[in-house]
């Protein structure tokens, strides 16, 4: 009992110390990603899920309102043109074309990443613009709940709050992991390995639903576990706690059911081995029930994973596996040939488990594993570490599990040398997502409020990473250069009068140019350089004048 106690009290301290590196690298955060501040817009704005530069609704929902819930009569509406396609099709394409970009008040700004008083539990409306996106609801309606505590108040540690909680809730899950596995003390070098890696702190920080999906997949591991270590039976319970998480996971991010399926297919075939066909026939109609629900309960996964550009309609050769496997050695802050070195001695260990010990617990893991990766490196849009957020606590479970069988009873002096190198790579490293530079941007809005502020983007989303400064000039016009929009700017009533106005260019862009059309168009003939879009966030930054 009272090494138990001193076991906890090690373990609490442990978490209380991360928890200190988490605020601390979250403090450090200064600016956003454009998906980070989607996440609170497509959470808390009624209208659409992107700050739109042309109303408060782009022009799918706007002729959705009003043409069928604007009018009196919508279940006639909806069957209308439901019948009637084409006539639909036509409208949208009419009110597409006479989009024009309009003046956007900071007031506007704060509704779309704010919850106003008539806006809360608003469920529908997050519901919806999810099944305009490519993602599932779960994640929006848990920062929509933190948000109402926040009311008409934008704050970055809205989710931070929620990725910490999660954070702290995936690492007692991990513990529980090593009691199933009679273990429990190597829940120290993994708390280590894990909570102290670069990649678990750009989880955490990063304010998407990533460190949901980790809680998710660490859970559903445990679950298998204890089906393992039950002998592959499955009772109603486990089978009820099974079916719920697998929902959840889907319903937080479909990469979830990568990590589910390969899971799932390894267990089915050690089951049919060793001749555990009554318990393989509950685990498959447990999925099949767990698919059901969760696609009952939100229809447009069907789009979402089989036609969206985002689903297996994407698969691609666009990366490597080796690509991926790069990103996740540096989430450890790992040589890639170190990686390899590492990978290889986990298989031989796996091998040697399962053949001399009949342990399956890591040969699981690690067939779940490189599957997920695989099929993450072929259809993930970019090369980025998000995508395999997930499976950091896993990779860290495996390791340690790979290093105890080598090192029996050796984790103290293995988690002293986790948290030297952890402490090391933190003090080199900076986890990613945290913008830093873009302080700059708010000092310059701040100190020229009072002015026009015209961002210049090229695609109609991105400049939602810059909200924040959209929150602090009385006026903002954003315009899509690749549709020819810098023509808005001649003879604009509200610019005619003004003496000095601020433009905000992405640094990719031909900003040279763009600059010089700017000067033509609005007639000024002078201009300061006040940011270079050399920082984290990318803008170069104009005030033009005719002083």
């Amino acid at each position: 009992m009272k090494k138990h106690k001193i076991y906890n009290t090690i373990f609490y301290s442990l978490i209380i110390v991360i928890f200190c590196v988490m605020y601390y690298f979250m403090s450090q955060k200064e600016g956003f990603h454009e998906d980070e501040m989607f996440s609170y817009g497509s959470s808390n704005y009624r209208y659409d899920n992107v700050f739109q530069p042309y109303g408060d609704k782009d022009y799918i929902n706007s002729i959705i309102d009003e043409e069928i819930f604007n009018n009196e009569n919508i279940i006639n509406n909806i069957i209308y043109y439901l019948k009637n396609p084409n006539i639909f099709m036509k409208k949208l394409e009419e009110k597409q074309s006479n989009e024009k970009p309009i003046w956007k008040t900071k007031q506007e700004a704060i509704e779309y990443v704010t919850i106003q008083p008539n806006d809360i539990l608003s469920l529908f409306s997050i519901y919806y613009n999810q099944s305009r996106d490519a993602h599932t609801p779960l994640f929006y309606f848990i920062v929509h709940i933190v948000s109402i505590f926040f009311l008409d108040n934008f704050s970055k540690y809205i989710i931070f709050i929620i990725n910490i909680s999660l954070f702290i809730g995936s690492i007692i899950i991990i513990r529980k992991i090593f009691k199933l596995l009679n273990r429990e003390i190597l829940a120290f070098p993994t708390t280590i390995l894990y909570g102290l890696s670069i990649g678990a702190v750009s989880t955490v920080i990063f304010q998407r639903m990533y460190m949901l999906l980790t809680f998710f997949i660490i859970y559903y591991t445990y679950i298998n576990l204890y089906i393992i270590k039950n002998d592959f039976n499955i009772d109603k319970r486990t089978k009820m706690k099974l079916i719920i998480t697998v929902i959840l996971g889907f319903l937080s991010q479909y990469y979830f059911c990568i990590y589910a399926l390969f899971m799932f297919v390894i267990m089915q075939i050690i089951m049919l081995v060793r001749n555990k066909k009554k318990n393989c026939k509950i685990l498959l109609l447990s999925y099949i029930k767990s698919a059901c629900i969760g696609v009952l309960l939100f229809p447009a996964s069907i789009y979402h994973i089989f036609f969206s550009y985002r689903g297996i309609s994407n698969i691609s050769n666009q990366y490597d596996i080796s690509d991926f496997f790069n990103i996740l050695c540096e989430a450890y802050s790992c040589n890639i040939i170190l990686g390899f070195l590492i990978v290889s001695i986990i298989i031989i260990v796996s091998a040697n488990m399962l053949k001399i010990k009949k342990d399956y617990f890591l040969p699981i893991l690690l067939f779940s594993i490189t599957g997920y990766i695989i099929v993450v490196s072929k259809i993930s849009p970019y090369l980025d570490l998000r995508y395999i957020m997930g499976i950091l606590p896993v990779v860290a479970i495996i390791i340690i599990l790979t290093i105890d069988y080598i090192c029996k009873s050796k984790w103290k002096i293995i988690s002293f040398i986790l948290l030297v190198i952890a402490i090391t790579n933190l003090t080199n490293n900076s986890p990613e997502y945290l913008y830093r530079g873009y302080n700059e941007n708010i000092k310059i809005a701040k100190e020229n409020n009072n002015l026009k502020y015209i961002y210049i983007e090229d695609n109609g989303f991105n400049h939602i990473q810059s909200m924040p400064e959209f929150m602090i000039y009385d006026e903002s016009m954003i315009l899509n250069v690749s549709k020819n929009e810098l023509k808005y700017l001649e003879n604009n009533e509200k610019l005619e009068n003004e003496k000095e106005f601020i433009v905000s260019i992405k640094r990719y862009l031909d900003v040279e140019k763009i600059l010089n059309e700017i000067l033509e168009i609005t007639h000024k003939d002078k201009y300061t350089l006040l940011l270079d879009g050399n920082n984290e966030t990318g803008n170069v930054i104009y005030k033009i004048s005719n002083i």
